[in-house]
């Protein structure tokens, strides 16, 4: 991470510093609720699971429901690759909804992660368990050999993340987003076909700063279900109360405050993106050959990423504006479909 300015100096010239470092950035939603596909529900999973179409077109409708931006990006992945890609983001879903439907009771949220640690352990084992993402998510791994670990590492975290422990620093929050996003990336990479040294790397950076934007957008949610991703040092560096978080800020100060904190998680997942951008724009020789077009197939989660960053730019950095939320879809599919076109995030 790039050493920060100390305090004073920050806030002497963060207003003429904001649009130079985020005036490059091109934008993803918080988390919705725990909510079942509807169309969905007069049908047992265990029948569903047995179909190999209908288990596909579960994923698909899981996905949309609940992650529509990453179900944008899977109408660009290429036919052969599609199938995983929803397995892969219907696997993420299914984890990430585990502690929405505990609430803060963690034991049954543990359960269910062991059931999918288990799970895992079956698909590579040869088992398909009668479950329609298990089933999907072992047809992805057979049909392009993924790689275990970043599965059970994504697990992982969402099983400590159950915890409700707030990350101290930066490199917590970036770790986490790592853990999580970034390891969905490679995968996504492996489904496409991509093994490069590059597109990995690439991967890593846009995971991370897809993975902190998407916790900063879900901030107020999140507050409210007793969590916050806000780094600690920097609550405390900035004064930031928790109340102002859920009730709003009360005072000139505490808007200041809240501002600052947004501005500083926004600059670390914009300077990821920069540093992907570079990577890609200027890959050095490798055995592995040139780098594939599809590799920015896998990082379109970017484009929503960088959309957002210049939405809260434009609002003075205040992430509880619920006006950033997208009202329409339309100006993010042109860009999805201009950056897959163009191979550039």
């Amino acid at each position: 991470m790039l050493p920060r300015s100390s305090v004073a100096c920050f806030r002497a010239t963060s207003t003429a510093l904001r649009p130079l470092l985020l005036s490059q950035t091109r934008p993803h939603r918080p988390h919705p609720g725990p909510r079942r596909p509807r169309h969905l529900s007069s049908t047992s999973t265990s029948a569903i699971a047995a179909d190999p179409t209908k288990y596909g077109e579960y994923c698909v409708e899981l996905v949309k429901q609940h992650d529509f931006d990453a179900y944008l990006c899977g109408l660009l992945v290429p036919t052969p690759s599609r199938r995983a890609f929803f397995a892969l983001r219907a696997f993420n879903v299914e984890t990430a909804l585990i502690k929405d439907v505990a609430r803060g009771n963690a034991l049954p949220g543990q359960m269910r992660m062991q059931w999918w640690r288990e799970v895992i352990g079956a698909i590579y084992q040869g088992k398909s368990p009668a479950h329609p993402v298990a089933r999907a998510l072992a047809e992805a791994v057979q049909a392009h050999n993924l790689t275990r670990r970043w599965l059970d590492r994504l697990l992982e975290a969402r099983l400590q993340d159950l915890d409700n422990i707030q990350p101290t620093t930066m490199a917590e929050l970036e770790d986490y987003a790592e853990h999580t996003a970034s390891s969905l990336l490679y995968l996504t990479l492996e489904s496409l076909g991509v093994r490069h040294q590059t597109a990995d790397h690439a991967a890593s950076h846009v995971g991370k700063a897809t993975g902190i934007t998407t916790l900063l957008r879900a901030t107020k949610y999140h507050a409210a279900q007793q969590s916050l991703y806000i780094p600690l040092e920097l609550q405390r560096e900035f004064k930031v109360n928790v109340n102002d978080i859920l009730r709003g800020p009360q005072s000139p100060e505490a808007i200041q405050a809240l501002s600052d904190v947004f501005f500083e998680v926004a600059t670390q997942a914009h300077l990821h993106l920069e540093h992907a951008r570079e990577m890609l724009a200027s890959t050095p020789p490798s055995a592995a050959g040139p780098l594939p077009k599809a590799t920015f197939t896998a990082l379109l989660p970017a484009v929503r990423t960088t959309m957002y960053l210049e939405a809260l730019q434009k609002s003075g950095f205040d992430a509880l504006d619920e006006g950033l939320l997208p009202r329409s879809h339309f100006g993010y599919q042109v860009r999805l479909w201009l950056a897959n076109w163009r191979g550039r995030i």
